[in-house]
Parts: structure tokens; C-alpha cells; sequence
């Protein structure tokens, strides 16, 4: 696979800066991979709330080019700040477009990838992970859970996940895609809610949709409890008593595990639904002083990047690091301890 398969060269300016520190003999592709690990790892760092200092006279090129590259300026703008990345700061929209060219470039590879694997091969992991959730503690502990409802393809099958955690008497809740009810300048055109499954016959009443997956009838949803929606006035549900989470076994296209920070990476389908989702709900968790939110991906073995062979997931810091991963071997992935254990927010 050639070098740039994922991420395109780097903006001019960019270039231009760090043509000035490249060793002999190494070329723009090589330099490029490296710088764009760096910025992944700081990124990562910083979403996690860590103040990274990069000083001016670093004698790491690349963590100098990566510093530039999240501040959005050139080493002389940079120098009166001591180089520190705020983890408070924003970044500007130029400062994404390099990892938005990453993820859109291996959302392309990963969509060729996984449309070559028979339905056979997916049916088959998908009752490895399912074998593998039955005895995994964080998933028996868990009374409040959110699972996505998967399409046909392309992803592992949760069909058997979602009827087993309702015969468990688990309370389960679904996403539900809807238009923002008071929609603000910065907030998307849909917003993501988890909203909760009756029984078995309710999730089997479910309908699909236009690509496949099983979905909530929005005529419903008014009588359903919703995790960050409020009921309507007729509903006797108690938000307040079950409206939260314990867990959430989140899709994604790409996984990955940072060797050095032992963070493990999701790249999601591009909407940011879950991203918007769990920013809002930690704002609700935290004011009612609710338990840690766990994060679990479910993944088939293709939808793992080796970092021996592979590009690393391309991160910014509004996306959360996975506290662990369930793949399609049956085998499972734990973040290191002291990254991403709990999601506290």
C-alpha cells in the first residue's frame, strides 16, 4: 500500500516550515506519517486533559512540527507562549483539516475492506463477541446499557446482544436519531438520544430503516424513557431514577491501540452522533453525580489496525479514547490503567 494511502501531503505552509528541519536523505512521506503519529498522540494526550509543554528549542522536530500544526501557527507565533498546548483551547477549523483528510481517506479503505467480508465471516465474530461479552464482568455488572443496533453488514451483529441483556432484565437503550429541540448555532442539523427498549417483544416490533438497522417508530418515543430527552407530561417515567447508563458498546469503522499511551482509538462513520451524545450526557452525569460511564467498542478482527503494518487512527481531541474493545476472536482489549479505565469526564 503506498505510504500516502491515508493521509494526503500536508498544507504548504506547513511544509514550508518543516522543510527547514528535515534530516538528509528523508523524504516529504516519511516526515508526513511520522508528524501525523505525534499529533495523534498529543491529541490524545490533551483530550484527556494533560498540559503538554513542547519547548521552542525542542530537539524533536517532529513534536515542534506537531505543536505548530495544533496551534495553528509557525514557530515565531508560537514562541512567546513557551509552546504549551492548552488543553482548554480550541482548535480552529484550518488547524483540523489535515486529520479530516486522514479519517475521511481511511474511511475509504476501511469501507472497501469490510465490504469484501462475507456475511458468513461477520455471523461468525459476532457470536465470538457475544461469547465473549456473556462472561466479561463490566458487561454482567452492568443494569443501564446502551447498544447500538447494527446494519446488515460491515460491522459486528448485536442482534444477540441486545435479546440476551433483555432476558438478563437489564435495562437496554437503543439510539434514536432526531432534530435538535431547541437547536443552537454550533449544534447539528440530528442529534444522537438513547431511549429504552420495553421487552424482547418490543425490540422485536422494531422496524428497519432505509439502510437496514432497526429502528425506534417516533411515535413512540414520547411514552419511552430517553436518557437526555425529556418524557412527555402523560409518561409516568422517572427520569431521574432511570435515565442514565452504566455502559455503552459503541460501533465504529477503525480501532486501534496507541503503543506508547496504551490509549485505544475509535474512528467513528463521520456524523460525530456519539461524540455530541457523550459530551451532553457528561454534563448530565456530572451535575447528578452519576457513576463512571464505561465506553466499549465492539469490533471484527478486520477492523483492527496493527500498528506494525498500519497507520495509526487518526484522533482530535473531542474524541474519547475507548475504556476497551471486544473483537471478533473473542479476545479483548483493556485501555492501560491509568488512561482510560473510567470515562469521569
Amino acid at each position: 500500500m503506498p505510504d500516502d494511502a491515508f493521509f494526503p501531503p500536508p498544507p504548504a505552509a506547513t511544509w514550508k516550515t518543516w522543510k527547514t528541519h528535515r534530516g538528509p536523505g528523508c523524504t516529504r512521506t516519511k516526515h508526513h506519517q511520522v508528524v501525523i503519529r505525534c499529533i495523534t498522540h498529543l491529541t490524545a494526550f490533551i483530550s484527556h486533559g494533560d498540559v503538554i509543554t513542547v519547548p521552542v528549542k525542542s530537539s524533536n522536530p517532529y513534536l515542534r512540527i506537531s505543536a505548530f500544526v495544533l496551534q495553528g501557527a509557525i514557530e515565531t507565533s508560537l514562541a512567546p507562549r513557551g509552546g504549551c498546548l492548552d488543553p482548554s483551547s480550541k482548535f480552529q477549523p484550518a488547524d483540523m483539516t489535515a486529520l479530516k483528510s486522514a479519517k475521511k481517506n481511511l474511511r475509504a479503505f476501511m469501507k472497501q475492506r469490510l465490504a469484501s467480508l462475507p456475511h458468513e465471516a461477520i455471523a461468525k465474530q459476532s457470536t465470538q463477541v457475544f461469547t465473549a461479552l456473556k462472561t466479561f464482568q463490566p458487561y454482567l455488572d452492568a443494569q443501564h446499557i446502551s447498544v447500538y443496533l447494527a446494519m446488515p453488514g460491515g460491522e459486528v451483529q448485536t442482534d444477540t446482544i441486545v435479546k440476551h441483556a433483555l432476558e438478563l432484565g437489564k435495562q437496554v437503550f437503543v439510539p434514536y436519531l432526531h432534530k435538535p429541540a431547541s437547536p443552537s448555532p454550533d449544534s447539528p442539523a440530528r442529534v444522537m438520544d438513547m431511549v429504552r427498549l420495553e421487552n424482547l417483544q418490543d425490540y422485536q416490533s422494531l422496524k428497519p430503516d432505509k439502510w437496514g438497522i432497526p429502528s425506534i417508530d417516533p411515535s413512540t418515543v414520547d411514552s419511552r424513557c430517553r436518557v437526555l430527552g425529556d418524557p412527555s407530561p402523560s409518561s409516568q417515567v422517572d427520569r431521574e431514577a432511570d435515565s442514565f447508563l452504566d455502559l455503552i458498546l459503541m460501533p465504529g469503522v477503525a480501532f486501534d491501540m496507541d503503543p506508547e499511551s496504551g490509549f485505544l482509538r475509535r474512528l467513528g462513520h463521520g456524523r460525530g452522533f456519539y461524540d455530541h451524545f457523550i459530551k451532553r450526557y457528561s454534563q448530565t452525569a456530572n451535575a447528578r453525580e452519576r457513576p463512571p460511564l464505561l465506553l466499549y467498542g465492539l469490533a471484527l478482527t478486520q477492523q483492527f489496525l496493527d500498528q506494525d503494518t498500519s497507520q495509526p487512527v487518526p484522533v482530535a481531541p473531542h474524541d474519547k479514547p475507548l475504556d476497551g474493545l471486544v473483537l471478533g476472536d473473542g479476545g479483548i482489549k483493556l485501555a492501560a490503567s491509568d488512561t482510560a479505565a473510567t470515562s469521569t469526564f
